[in-house]
């Protein structure tokens, strides 16, 4: 049954979410990144549900590592609009800095 569990788990998951039943939901992806960590799909979810708490810095962690090690577009993308352009931490700013000396 565990190593079933993120076929069943994540559309449960999403259901869940989908329903305003946020901490069930959160439970589920939870369970499912526990039975599979690389779970790029209820990390994501994870990430935006947190987002959708006010839990932000939880969800910027995620969201960094989905980027990170996977190289997921999307997650770049959230990151992105939680920091606005200023907050862009691999941006230009630094080459800008670079350019100034």
């Amino acid at each position: 049954l565990g190593a079933d569990l993120p076929d069943w788990g994540l559309p449960l998951a999403v259901a869940k979410h989908q329903t305003g039943d946020l901490r069930a939901a959160e439970n589920r992806y939870r369970e499912v990144i526990r039975h599979d960590a690389q779970h790029v799909e209820a990390r994501f979810n994870l990430a935006l549900l947190l987002i959708q708490q006010r839990r932000n810095e939880d969800a910027v962690s995620l969201l960094e590592d989905l980027v990170e090690r996977d190289g997921d577009v999307q997650a770049a993308h959230v990151l992105r609009e939680i920091r606005g352009p200023e907050g862009d931490r691999d941006g230009d700013r630094e080459g800008e800095r670079e350019g100034e000396k």
